[in-house]
C-alpha cells in the first residue's frame, strides 16, 4: 500500500488562485473605504471651514475692535484667508500636534494654503466662497 504525503500540483494551485481572490477582494474593499473616508473628511473639512467663516464674519459684524482684519468691501462682503481664520483661532489645524497651523487636503495630504474666501450675507444667510483660483483651496459648492 502506497501512502500519499502532501498535496498534489492541482490542490496547490486551486489553495494560490483562491488566496489570490480573495486578496484582490479585500485589498479593493479596503481601498474603497479608505477612498470614501477621504471623501467624508473634505466634505468635513469645507464645513468647518464655511463654519470658522461664518462666526469670523458674525464677530467682525457685531464685535467690534476684537479683530484688527475686518475689512468690508463695498457690498458688505468680507474676504479672509485660512491663515487669518487659524491665527484668530476659528479654524484649527487637522493634522497632528507637530504641525499646528497649517490645513492639509485630506485627499492629497497637501497643505492648504493662500486661499481667500468671501463671505457675504445673503437673505438672512451667510455664504461662503471661495475668490483664490489655486487648484490647492478647497473647492466650495453652496
Amino acid at each position: 500500500m502506497k501512502k500519499n504525503k502532501g498535496f498534489t500540483l492541482i490542490e496547490l494551485i486551486a489553495t494560490v488562485v483562491i488566496l489570490g481572490l480573495v486578496t484582490t477582494i479585500g485589498s479593493y474593499a479596503i481601498s474603497t473605504t479608505i477612498k470614501n473616508s477621504k471623501e467624508k473628511n473634505y466634505e468635513l473639512l469645507i464645513a468647518n471651514i464655511e463654519s470658522a467663516a461664518e462666526m469670523f464674519y458674525q464677530d467682525c459684524k457685531y464685535v467690534t475692535g476684537s479683530i484688527g482684519s475686518c475689512q468690508f468691501k463695498q457690498d458688505g462682503s468680507l474676504e479672509v484667508s485660512l491663515e487669518t481664520l487659524i491665527s484668530n483661532g476659528f479654524l484649527t489645524s487637522n493634522k497632528t500636534k507637530n504641525q499646528t497651523g497649517k490645513l492639509y487636503n485630506p485627499k492629497t495630504d497637501e497643505e492648504i494654503k493662500d486661499c481667500i474666501i468671501r463671505i457675504q450675507k445673503e437673505q438672512n444667510r451667510i455664504k461662503v466662497e471661495q475668490v483664490s483660483t489655486d487648484a490647492k483651496c478647497p473647492v466650495y459648492t453652496n
